[in-house]
Order: C-alpha cells, then sequence, then structure tokens
C-alpha cells in the first residue's frame, strides 16, 4: 500500500454546527456518464452529516435550486475561438512581428484548443470559475470541492476559493496525466493547483501517482472509494440460458474482450452442451467486436448484440444475467482502477468476474466483498465460468452472497461519511482521523 495514503476514518456523529460546500463537477445527473455518480452521491448524502452542497456543473438540465448549470462549450463557440486565434495571427504579421511571432501564436492556439485538457478549460471551467464566485458570496460557502476530469475543475477550484478566501480539496476520480513532467509540473498550472489545495481525495490508490506526489511536495493525500450508485437489492431471476452479461462500452478495445472471448471459445470447444445452453450478451455503444473480428465467428451464435440503451433496460437485463463481466484492458490497472461497473453490479445476486489488466485493488474488493472474482488469463477465465456453468444446470439461477459489513463500506452513505470527516477537518484546520492500511486489510 502506498504509503502517501491516508484512509479517513469517521463515525456518524454530526459535531458542531452546518456548513456549506461547493461542489464542482462537469458531470452530474441527469448525465448519466459514470463521472456523474461521485458527485451525486455526496450531493445526496452530505446534508445528513452536516453539509449542504451547491453544485456547479454543465448544462444537463437540472432545475433543482441548489444546482447551478453553466452551458457546456458546443462546437460553434469553438469555431469562433479558432477565428480568435487566426485572427490574432493576422494581426501579428500585419504588425511586423514576423513569421516567428505568427507561428508562436499558431502554436498557442494549437495547445490551448487542439488538447483535451486545455480545452476544457477554455471551453468551459473559465465561465464556471465566475459562476462559482457569484453562488459562493451569495450562499457563504465554507469550503470549495472539485472533482477531476476534466482536470482543469482544479484550476478552477483554485481561482474560486482564493476569491472567496476558503480552503478547497480537490478529488481525484482518475490519476493526474502523465504529460506533466518532472520539470514542467512545478510551474504548470495543474501543479500549482493541486500543490495550493489544503487537500486531494482519490477514488481509488493508484491516483496517487509519483506526478501527484511531486505537485504535492510529498504530502499525504486521503482515498475516499465511491459507493455503489443504488442500494436496492436486485435479485436474481432464473434463466434458460447461462446467460455472460457486459453492460458498457469497450472504449475502441482499449477494454480488451479477447481474454474473455477466448474463454469461452475454450468451453464452446471442449464441453458438451456449453454451446446450446450459453449466451453472450453485450450492451454497449462499441459492443458488435465479436461480429466484425473474424477471430471470433465461431462465437456469433452465442452473442447477443445491445447497443446504447436507457438504463432501467439495462437494469432487468442484469437481473437475468448468470454472470456479471468487467472487461479490463492492459492500461486500466491506473486508468480505470475501481470500474464503475463493479460499484453498478454490487446490488445484484449474480458473481462478478472481472477479466484481463492486472487485479489489484479490484481484485481485492471483489473478493473481499464476496461478490466475484478476477481471472488475468483465457484459461482462467473458462475454469470460473465451468464452476459456474454447472451451478447453473442445476438450478437455472446463481447467486453470490454479498458480504453485509463489505456493502456497507461500499455504500455512497459511507462515502459521504468520509468526505464530510475531511471537510471538517480542513475547514476547521484541525487533525482528521485516518488509518494507513485500507478497510479491507485492518
Amino acid at each position: 500500500m502506498n504509503s502517501f495514503i491516508r484512509w479517513p476514518l469517521a463515525d456518524t456523529a454530526l459535531n458542531g454546527d452546518r456548513k456549506r460546500v461547493l461542489l464542482l463537477s462537469y458531470f452530474f445527473p441527469p448525465c448519466d456518464l459514470i463521472g456523474a455518480r461521485r458527485p451525486a452521491g455526496l450531493a445526496h448524502w452530505l446534508p445528513e452529516f452536516g453539509w449542504d452542497p451547491v453544485v456547479i456543473t454543465a448544462g444537463w438540465g437540472n432545475t433543482q435550486a441548489d444546482i447551478i448549470e453553466v452551458p457546456h462549450q458546443d462546437r460553434l463557440q469553438r469555431m469562433r475561438e479558432a477565428s480568435r486565434s487566426h485572427q490574432a495571427v493576422a494581426r501579428a504579421v500585419s504588425a511586423g512581428t514576423g513569421h516567428t511571432a505568427a507561428l508562436k501564436t499558431i502554436f498557442r492556439h494549437i495547445i490551448r484548443n487542439g488538447l483535451h485538457w486545455y480545452d476544457c478549460h477554455r471551453g468551459w471551467s473559465a465561465k464556471a470559475i465566475q459562476a462559482g464566485i457569484d453562488a459562493g458570496r451569495k450562499t457563504q460557502v465554507d469550503l470549495v470541492w472539485a472533482t477531476c476530469d476534466p482536470f482543469s475543475m482544479a484550476f478552477a477550484a483554485q481561482q474560486i476559493a482564493t476569491a472567496l478566501q476558503v480552503p478547497y480539496i480537490i478529488d481525484l476520480r482518475d490519476p493526474l496525466p502523465e504529460y506533466l513532467l518532472e520539470r514542467t509540473v512545478s510551474r504548470h498550472w495543474l501543479g500549482k493547483a493541486m500543490r495550493g489545495a489544503t487537500a486531494v481525495t482519490l477514488a481509488a490508490p493508484m491516483c496517487s501517482t509519483p506526478v501527484l506526489q511531486r505537485a504535492r511536495d510529498g504530502g499525504a493525500d486521503y482515498c475516499i472509494l465511491s459507493g455503489a450508485w443504488q442500494s436496492k437489492h436486485q435479485a436474481s431471476e432464473s434463466s434458460e440460458k447461462f446467460t455472460l452479461l457486459h453492460a458498457g462500452t469497450l472504449h475502441g478495445q482499449q477494454r480488451d474482450p479477447r481474454p474473455l472471448l477466448d474463454g469461452i471459445a475454450q468451453l464452446v470447444r471442449d464441453v458438451p452442451g456449453f454451446a446450446e445452453d450459453a449466451r453472450l450478451c453485450l450492451i454497449g455503444g462499441d459492443s458488435h467486436f465479436i461480429t466484425t473480428n473474424p477471430e471470433y465467428r465461431s462465437l456469433e451464435a452465442l452473442a447477443v448484440i445491445h447497443g446504447r440503451m436507457p438504463y432501467h433496460d439495462v437494469v432487468r437485463y442484469m437481473r437475468q444475467a448468470s454472470v456479471l463481466l468487467i472487461i479490463n484492458g492492459p492500461n486500466f490497472y491506473f486508468a480505470d482502477p475501481v470500474p464503475g461497473k463493479f460499484y453498478d453490479y454490487l446490488p445484484f445476486d449474480a458473481p462478478v468476474l472481472a477479466v484481463g489488466g492486472r487485479g489489484g485493488i479490484l481484485q481485492e474488493l471483489l473478493n473481499w466483498s464476496g461478490a466475484g472474482a478476477w481471472a488475468g488469463s483465457s484459461a482462467e477465465v473458462a475454469t470460473y465460468l465451468l464452476a459456474q456453468y454447472h451451478a447453473w444446470l442445476q438450478r437455472k439461477v446463481i447467486k453470490s452472497m454479498r458480504d453485509p459489513d463489505a456493502l456497507t463500506y461500499l455504500s455512497q452513505q459511507r462515502m459521504a461519511r468520509e468526505f464530510a470527516e475531511v471537510f471538517r477537518g480542513v475547514s476547521g484546520r484541525r487533525d482528521i482521523r485516518y488509518e494507513t492500511r485500507s478497510p479491507w486489510t485492518r
């Protein structure tokens, strides 16, 4: 375990007067992307622990009074920014500053508008800064919290907190980008925002990368895992097919389905009756992978391919699944160490099989919660699925009972309680109670 990471400890007691926190998150419901889940759970549960939230987010169509929407950047705005940059080039040339100055202006335009991390800052965060300052002054907030990415949220939090003269906390759902080299992180706006934050909270230990440690001058930060997206138990339904379900995009095969498909193909070859009984259900925008890859034509008869669909329809499919699948890629150990799908699957009865990448914290959480297992190779996939297939043959339904203590910990309520502990410590400038070990290793 990384020695820089601390795990907050918190009880349910509400100590002291109520306070107000300004939450900055580009993603927020009704946006249904994973980035919206963590701040949504925080906003819902924080009032129970003495913190009243005001949310600054993009224009997703929310009408609640304490959620302030700043319309996000559209294609027309990008065109206007590009036009202004070209006008600046023309002025530089006409002013006789020469081709060197013109080229520098063009280069700055490419950097500011071509890279995703800067585009988010240019396109939306600058407008969110003023909205945050106005909201903070009106409601007299005691603290600013921002979740990244986009990483420009860190810069926005710094600017708002400076104007309001309150502390700020940066929350990292993902590791800092590796383009920040050691020689640049200290003077980069993102490095400065991280260094100025009173605290940094992490969605997983892997977010504490060397880049972050350099930006924070080696200071300790607090790991607060996300919570399950819903707490309502979802009972499994019997199915006439041994149904393997993956609900989520493959990100252009960055999530590599081949170990899973190879393991299934092995069972089709070696286990009598498996091909007739099994069904592979894939839900997501790029789930057509196996139908376009000649290597897996033998699995086409097993496959049921769906595109994107509303979440309430996905829930119905998940209740009917025999095994729920998480597909990782070789780099997702760092890029997505605890996939949002893990929390999505927790309330269901069916066992969860995570495939590919490295086991890491995801394997630990699957084991600790009793939800399922991780397989790093096609042979391990085949072994696990064969055992579940034999169980399904007996009962037509499979249940992997979750540990109730783990479910309590892996809840949004616990997540908000630990955030409230950090918030109280930061705003009151007092010590924050913490452990240096993860809850499942204590």
